[in-house]
């Protein structure tokens, strides 16, 4: 259906488990899905849609680990980055919120919004918890590692609905599965910020932040599996006094017991960062 008129197809529900079941051929035979150029830009980055099909499979794995319905998790992470067929830059978190909205999609579509900042496994907001943007103007931590706002500062509204927003459990599944998945693969959460860092350079200010609180949702996510105990969680801040290399080595220390966990309960383990571009099976559940 690629550059074709698709108006006069009937996409009922068994068509589009077809179309599905096809698209998962192509990644699993290595074969990119979609180009990789969005409508109306000549910007070419990896396959967005490629990613969001690793996604949704990596979302549907651990959401039946979770007890929750794989279904909804892998719909859900194939939505999530919709947006990026119009934008590549963080605006495609509303973009993709709106196209949703306006395709009648309103329950999935704050995916749209919540899957590129971290939910608090503590308070279940989110906040301005990116690897890679910029933080925004009067954003800032305090000596303890918590985020905190200059009484000047003007929030967006994304900012807004974030501190309003209470994430649940598939939003955390999608915020973890996000930074697994790939247009090539799965990878070893570590070796996906990696990957991410090739193309964006890390924002200094946000970059321990971010570690921290991916460390964080790994360690929620494992304890709510049933992996560790409550009592073995203790929550981890970009305190003034951790330097980048401690605080890098604590989130691959995490980042490896979370990949041992994920590891076991998929059919197919996690990819190497030195195989990007080789054939990888999906990880389907």
């Amino acid at each position: 259906t690629q550059g074709q008129d698709t108006q006069d197809i009937l996409c009922d529900k068994d068509f589009k488990q077809i179309l599905l079941s096809l698209a998962y051929q192509c990644i699993d035979k290595g074969i990119t899905v979609g180009s990789k150029l969005r409508e109306n830009s000549n910007d070419s980055t990896t396959s967005w849609i490629s990613h969001c099909l690793y996604q949704g499979e990596t979302a549907a794995v651990l959401a039946k680990n979770l007890g929750l319905d794989p279904d909804t998790a892998r719909k859900l992470g194939i939505l999530h980055d919709i947006g990026r067929k119009y934008i590549h830059t963080l605006l495609h978190t509303v973009a993709g919120f709106e196209t949703l909205v306006d395709e009648g999609w309103t329950d999935e579509a704050f995916v749209c919004l919540t899957h590129s900042f971290i939910g608090n496994p503590t308070t279940h907001k989110g906040g301005r918890c990116c690897g890679c943007d910029p933080a925004l103007p009067g954003f800032y931590l305090d000596e303890e590692g918590n985020p905190n706002w200059q009484p000047s500062a003007e929030k967006d509204d994304v900012t807004s609905f974030l501190e309003s927003y209470n994430y649940n459990l598939y939003d955390s599944i999608v915020n973890m599965s996000d930074l697994m998945a790939t247009s090539y693969g799965t990878l070893a959460p570590y070796d996906r910020v990696a990957d991410i860092s090739t193309r964006t350079t890390p924002d200094p200010q946000n970059r321990n932040y971010f570690k921290a609180e991916f460390s964080n949702l790994m360690l929620y996510l494992l304890e709510q599996s049933g992996e560790i105990t409550v009592n073995n969680i203790e929550t981890l801040k970009a305190t003034s006094d951790i330097s980048d290399s401690k605080m890098d080595e604590i989130f691959y220390s995490v980042s490896a017991l979370f990949t041992d966990y994920y590891n076991q309960i998929c059919r197919y383990p996690t990819k190497s960062l030195q195989n990007k571009g080789k054939t990888q099976r999906s990880q389907r559940s």
